[in-house]
């Protein structure tokens, strides 16, 4: 299966959803050789990745990764593909947690840092989260707390196969596109912010294809994978099977344009402090940047009718203590439920 698709990759040729998925699945379960793996990844990269295949992929790394089937109505993922090399605070995890604590449910799915100083774990356990919450126990915390962080050695094993493969080469590949679309708790919504204009066509294509139901692919002028602050922010849309596109700026929700450098993040205790302060009441760009992000969580996990209300909803919840208070809970999440039991 991979040879033949190495093959016709050598050659110029696209794959089909079904030969991306066959060439896949064979990596997740330990049936290509490392040499297959990085010809195949590397092939990919250079004729550039489809739809299809992108989709193909997501198929085949899912049904190897370990689900989990949260009883709630909707949830939401936040989730940025990483190496846009910004170095800003940990937006999306900040934004993520202001969502859940003005309402939406919110199955966030990360891993520890690859490009920058701190991942959305590296995050997570700074702030006191225990990463070693087994895949039941994150079922149960989601399903309690409207929140769940999903740690992705935790449940997508098979990945392990290409690790090695995808650090010795040390460039980007389909797999830095797979991971954030597969999502472990099936969530039907969400803000995928992405690396490159570029991969945004097919990003929001594959989406489609996945029939989620709801979601963002964002990506800003200065080249982060968030909503941005300094300019305009370019989104496609995906719902109920249509693709729309358009662009925000910070201006169309009263707020000042600042440099990313107002942003900027640094270690994983450096990036705590930060948000900590925020979420206790400091105002200025970095606060401005996690609402503009929580709202476009908020919206697209059906808490409010519109961006423009999310926002409103995301400074009340700040400024009201409720993201402290989420937090708090979600640190004491096993406690708890070890107390319950």
């Amino acid at each position: 299966m991979i040879k033949e698709a190495i093959s016709r990759i050598s050659q110029g040729e696209d794959l089909s959803e079904k030969q991306s998925h066959d060439a896949i699945s064979q990596i997740m379960t330990g049936q290509a050789s490392e040499m297959e793996i990085a010809a195949f990844i590397t092939g990919l990269r250079v004729k550039g990745e489809t739809a299809d295949e992108l989709t193909g992929g997501v198929r085949a790394l899912s049904e190897a990764a370990i689900r989990i089937k949260p009883k709630v109505p909707f949830c939401v993922d936040p989730v940025g593909t990483g190496g846009d090399k910004t170095g800003t605070l940990n937006i999306s995890s900040a934004a993520a947690l202001v969502a859940s604590a003005a309402g939406a449910i919110v199955a966030k799915h990360g891993n520890r840092s690859v490009s920058s100083s701190c991942g959305s774990a590296d995050f997570f356990e700074a702030l006191g989260f225990d990463l070693s919450l087994d895949p039941g126990e994150v079922e149960v915390c989601i399903e309690q707390l409207g929140f769940g962080f999903m740690f992705a050695p935790v449940f997508h094993p098979a990945m392990r196969y290409a690790a090695p493969v995808r650090r010795h080469l040390g460039i980007r590949t389909i797999f830095n596109m797979l991971g954030p679309l597969t999502n472990p708790a099936g969530a039907a919504g969400q803000v995928l912010g992405v690396y490159s204009s570029q991969v945004m066509p097919f990003a929001a294509a594959t989406l489609r294809n996945l029939e989620i139901k709801h979601a963002l692919v964002v990506h800003g002028s200065d080249h982060s994978d968030e909503i941005t602050i300094s300019g305009e922010t370019a989104v496609f849309e995906i719902k109920n099977g249509q693709i729309s596109s358009y662009s925000i700026k910070p201006e169309d929700f009263g707020m000042k344009r600042a440099s990313l450098s107002e942003v900027r993040g640094g270690t994983p205790e450096e990036n705590r402090k930060a948000v900590l302060e925020i979420f206790e009441g400091k105002k200025g760009a970095a606060r401005d940047m996690i609402l503009l992000n929580a709202a476009a969580s908020i919206f697209i996990g059906q808490a409010s009718s519109s961006i423009r209300d999310a926002l409103k909803m995301a400074e009340e919840v700040i400024d009201h203590g409720l993201v402290l208070n989420k937090i708090d809970q979600l640190r004491g999440f096993r406690h708890m439920a070890c107390k319950e039991a």
